[in-house]
Parts: C-alpha cells; sequence; structure tokens
C-alpha cells in the first residue's frame, strides 16, 4: 500500500515489490499449539519470561502489548484488561481473561508496585531504593 502511493507520488518510479509472489489462502498455513507443545514452549522459557509468554498464549496479545500493560489497564473485577497502545489504533481494544491469565496477571499484580507489570529486567524500580 505504501509503495503503491509513492509511485502514484512519483516518489519512486516503479513499486519492487510488484515481482514478489502472493501466498494463495491455500499456501498459508497455520499451526495450533498442542497442549504438550504449549507446556514445553513454556518449560524452555526463562523463569523471567513464563509469565510473560504465557499471557500472550493466552490472550493473543502481541510482545509489546504485553510489556506496556500498566497497572490501570487490567480489570479483574470485570474480566478483561485494556489494550491501550496497541500497534494500530484498531488494535486499541478489551481483552478477556481466561483463568490463567487472571492468575498471572494477579501474581504480576502483587509482585510489582510501579506502574508497569512487566518492568524492565523484572526489576520494580518504584520499589527500588534511591542513591
Amino acid at each position: 500500500m505504501l509503495l503503491k502511493r509513492m509511485c502514484e507520488a512519483k516518489a519512486i518510479s516503479e513499486n519492487p515489490s510488484i515481482t514478489v509472489k502472493k501466498l494463495s489462502n491455500a499456501e498459508r498455513k497455520f499451526h495450533d499449539l498442542t497442549v504438550e507443545e504449549e507446556k514445553r514452549y513454556l518449560l524452555a522459557c526463562p523463569q523471567s519470561l513464563q509469565n510473560v509468554a504465557t499471557l500472550m498464549l493466552e490472550t493473543g496479545m502481541r510482545c509489546n502489548e504485553s510489556y506496556q500493560l500498566k497497572r490501570q489497564d487490567v480489570f479483574l473485577d470485570k474480566d478483561f484488561l485494556k489494550v491501550t497502545d496497541g500497534k494500530t489504533k484498531s488494535s486499541n481494544r478489551r481483552v478477556y481473561l481466561s483463568e490463567v491469565a487472571e492468575s498471572v496477571l494477579k501474581h504480576r499484580l502483587k509482585k510489582f508496585k510501579g506502574e508497569h507489570l512487566f518492568p524492565q529486567n523484572d526489576k520494580d524500580f518504584k520499589t527500588q531504593p534511591t542513591i
């Protein structure tokens, strides 16, 4: 889309992606993880990443959406969270929680007192001593 617009605006002479073969619907294969594959995936994660990986698997949230999750975006009493800073405007949405996702969020809400539920390097900067 962007390259097409750039051609129309004469910013580039031709669209270099015109020769790229598009996949047919038959060629677009998706794989649903089995319960066993999910277990192996989570066990392969370092402990610090298991919570975010579980949340992503349970909700379908993108990695960045999970890491940007803030305390004020979680509504456990209503069984959902809000994605407020998604990849696009249309990706800002309510995400309803499974029991597993809810338990991960409860754990993170207890563990960290700062604004973010997945702070950098799992260090809650709000509770760190100041020098």
